[in-house]
């Protein structure tokens, strides 16, 4: 049996049809934070957290360089309360400032006052583990 086709309408192929593999979008600058942690940071609301996560909102740029500043750990927490971060050092809250200098070497310090410790005794060192603990 012979099936008649108009010239000008060709007849459609109807079946499963591969489309071409599609890159998965790419991932958020939010995936992997929850979005408490999102909304704590950035200091809005959790749903508009969950929708800058899940990409139904769009967040300004305030809010994407105050996420990028505490994900990059580049903001003191809440238990830094109190301390005051100068370009030189930075201040305790009893005022005692501590040089970038000092800073950097306070591990050699510490490693020499350790040593110094075991040398005088077991006492000496104990007292030092003791002072460290504090």
């Amino acid at each position: 049996m012979a099936v008649w086709r108009h010239p000008r309408f060709p007849v459609q192929v109807v079946g499963v049809w591969d489309a071409p593999p599609t890159k998965p979008p790419p991932l958020g600058i939010f995936h992997g934070y929850p979005a408490e942690l999102i909304a704590e940071w950035c200091g809005v609301s959790l749903n508009t957290a969950q929708a800058y996560k899940s990409g139904r909102r769009r967040p300004s740029r305030v809010v994407m360089r105050l996420f990028t500043l505490h994900r990059d750990r580049r903001v003191l927490g809440p238990s830094w309360k109190g301390w005051i971060v100068k370009p030189d050092g930075i201040v305790d809250p009893d005022g005692n400032e501590t040089t970038r200098s000092q800073l950097h070497n306070y591990f050699w310090i510490v490693q020499m006052a350790r040593q110094m410790a075991a040398d005088r005794g077991d006492k000496a060192q104990d007292e030092f583990y003791k002072l460290l603990s504090a």
